[in-house]
C-alpha cells in the first residue's frame, strides 16, 4: 500500500539521531542500532533488534517507531498500537507517529480511533500530505463519501499521489458525482504511467478489468488490482463481480494494506 511506500522518505526525518546514536554504540549494540534503524532485516528479525536496543535505552522514541512498524508488517497491530502509543508519550509532537498508530487500528477495523489518529496528525502537521490520505481513506472506509472526497483533495494538493486519485473518484462516484472529468485532469498531473495507471485507465473506461489485472506486474499488485477492480464493479452495480474481486483481495492482500481492511469493510456493505 501507498504508506508503505513512503517509509524511506519518513525514515530521514530520523536519520540525524541514529546516526548519532549509533556512532556511541558498541559491538552487538551497534549492530542491533544499525539493523534497528535502517529496518533491513525481516519484520521478525527487526523486532529482535529493536528490543535489544530498547534494553539499552528505554526512552529512545525513534527504535519504538521502527519496532511498532515491524510489528505492524507482521499485522500485529495491537503490539505495534503499543509501540506507538510510547513513542507519542515520549513525543507528543511526533505526528508520523499518530499516523501510523491510525493505520494499526484502522488495520484493527477500529474507523473512529484511525479518524480522531489523523486528524491529530493533521493538528500538528496541517500540510502533511499522507495524513490528509489516510484520513480520507478511513472516511471512505466509514461510508462518509463526501467527506472522503474533500480530503483526498486536500492530499493531492500537497502531494500528487494516484491512490488518492483513485480513492477519489470512488468517493465522488459513490457520492453520486461524475466523476471521470476530474481523474482524466488528474491523471494528467502524474509524472509517471507505471501502476498503478492501468486502475486510472480502468476507471476511464480504457481498459477492462482483464487487462488491469494483467497489468499488475507483482502480487501485491495483483492484490490491489483485485480491490480496485472490484470498486469499480460496486460503482457499476455489479454485485456479483465486485463480491468475486473483493474477495480475491481480501485472500491475497497482506493485512496490513488499506485494500485488504477496505476490501473487507466493502463485503459487509455488500450483505443484503
Amino acid at each position: 500500500m501507498t504508506v508503505y511506500a513512503d517509509r524511506a522518505l519518513r525514515m530521514l526525518k530520523r536519520a540525524a539521531i541514529a546516526a548519532i546514536a549509533l556512532a556511541c554504540a558498541t559491538g552487538a549494540l551497534a549492530d542491533a542500532e544499525k539493523e534497528c534503524q535502517g529496518l533491513s532485516g525481516t519484520p521478525d528479525q527487526n523486532i529482535v533488534a529493536c528490543s535489544q536496543v530498547i534494553k539499552a535505552d528505554s526512552q529512545a522514541a525513534r527504535t519504538y517507531f521502527n519496532r511498532g512498524l515491524a510489528y505492524q508488517d507482521k499485522g500485529e497491530f495491537d503490539r505495534a498500537i503499543a509501540d506507538f502509543d510510547k513513542v507519542i508519550a515520549l513525543d507528543p509532537k511526533d505526528a508520523d507517529s499518530y499516523i501510523f498508530r491510525g493505520l494499526a487500528y484502522q488495520g484493527q477495523g477500529d474507523l473512529d480511533r484511525a479518524i480522531v489518529d489523523y486528524r491529530k496528525a493533521l493538528e500538528l502537521e496541517p500540510k502533511n500530505g499522507d495524513a490528509w490520505r489516510m484520513l480520507g481513506m478511513a472516511r471512505y472506509d466509514a461510508g462518509d463519501f463526501k467527506g472522503a472526497a474533500a480530503d483526498l483533495l486536500r492530499s493531492m494538493e500537497i502531494d500528487e499521489n494516484a491512490y488518492a486519485m483513485l480513492y477519489r473518484f470512488l468517493a465522488r462516484s459513490r457520492a453520486g458525482e461524475a466523476a471521470e472529468a476530474g481523474l482524466e485532469a488528474d491523471a494528467r498531473r502524474l509524472k509517471t504511467q507505471e501502476w498503478p495507471f492501468a486502475v486510472i485507465e480502468l476507471y476511464l473506461g480504457k481498459r477492462s478489468p482483464a487487462a488491469t489485472l494483467a497489468a499488475a506486474a507483482t502480487p501485491d499488485q495483483k492484490c490491489l488490482a483485485q480491490f480496485y477492480i472490484g470498486e469499480w464493479h460496486v460503482v457499476k452495480g455489479n454485485r456479483a463481480d465486485a463480491e468475486t474481486a473483493l474477495r480475491a483481495a481480501v485472500d491475497t492482500c497482506p493485512k496490513p494494506f488499506v485494500e485488504y481492511r477496505a476490501a473487507v469493510v466493502e463485503l459487509k456493505r455488500l450483505k443484503p
